[in-house]
């Protein structure tokens, strides 16, 4: 097969193979171009099919290597003495080869390719042969079958009806995070509300267990978007999350306090600027982590004139 296509890609295209592997479940090409049109892939495969159908004679002949230099091999091996091994497919391929072939190229069967990858200046040609190509395309066929089953709809409206289902779901993702933005300022306008307030400066301090850490971020920036306001949060779970942000017109320091607050969990890390710091550590109950962020939120005070 890896002869057959080979050629093909060679007649075809012009693109010579410079890499074969061969597993238990890969079988793969490496061409000397990374720019093949799909229409010129297409006349490859089909061609290399052409090769199969005719079922061609294939023949097994000896060379020196001065009789194959007089030869239209495909690759001449760097060999210095003996003789080559030669594989010829009937008016099509010679090249020199020492593994074991068929007697005519339909014992081959079917040549499907199944991938193109590129690789720096190469492209990688992953293909099935034989019983594989009819293992490979019952499988792929079984998916098929079950998508029109679970779409209700035909082979030919599959890609369309994924496409729909696709979109929709790019509408609903808009549509959750547009409520769940609006969830997120309500909740950081109630903890505003219920804040302590040291003089003009509003200073949060709350505990989450219901968030992820992006949302408790999220609640954080949007509470640091109010003037005069410090937010000290954090997320409880199988490991604690620190997110300590505020104003531009907030006194302190984020970085010194989330350092305060690190040591308090006895053990972790996290860093930041003097606007915001993230960190986190072992987890702790909550109580225990609403008493760090109090201690946190008195150190806060402390740095308000």
């Amino acid at each position: 097969g890896q002869h057959i296509l080979s050629q093909a890609f060679i007649q075809t295209a012009r693109a010579e193979t410079v890499g074969f592997h061969l597993t238990d479940n890969t079988l793969t090409i490496d061409l000397h171009t990374n720019n093949l049109t799909a229409t010129q892939i297409q006349d490859a495969e089909t061609l290399a099919n052409e090769i199969v159908w005719q079922n061609r004679p294939i023949h097994i002949r000896f060379a020196t290597l001065e009789q194959a230099k007089k030869l239209p091999l495909r690759k001449i091996p760097p060999i210095e003495r003996g003789k080559l091994r030669l594989i010829e497919i009937e008016d099509f391929d010679l090249t020199a080869c020492g593994g074991t072939h068929v007697q005519n190229s339909g014992s081959v069967g079917q040549i499907k390719i199944t991938k193109i990858e590129r690789r720096g200046e190469q492209l990688r040609v992953s293909f099935v042969c034989g019983k594989r190509a009819l293992l490979d395309y019952r499988y792929k066929n079984s998916i098929i079958n079950q998508l029109t089953t679970n779409l209700t709809t035909g082979t030919n409206d599959i890609l369309p009806a994924i496409t729909k289902l696709q979109d929709e779901l790019k509408n609903a993702n808009r549509t959750l995070r547009q409520q769940q933005e609006i969830v997120l300022q309500l909740e950081a306008q109630s903890l505003l509300e219920a804040c302590t307030k040291k003089g003009k400066i509003n200073v949060v301090t709350h505990v989450f267990s219901d968030r992820n850490a992006n949302e408790v971020r999220q609640v954080g920036q949007i509470l640091a978007k109010q003037p005069k306001t410090i937010a000290l949060l954090a997320l409880a779970g199988p490991k604690t999350t620190l997110f300590f942000t505020k104003s531009e017109d907030a006194p302190g320091q984020m970085d010194v306090l989330l350092k305060t607050a690190v040591q308090m969990l006895e053990g972790g890390g996290g860093g930041g600027s003097e606007f915001q710091a993230q960190g986190g550590g072992p987890a702790v109950p909550t109580d225990r982590l609403q008493q760090i962020l109090n201690r946190a939120g008195k150190l806060a005070s402390g740095q308000i004139k």
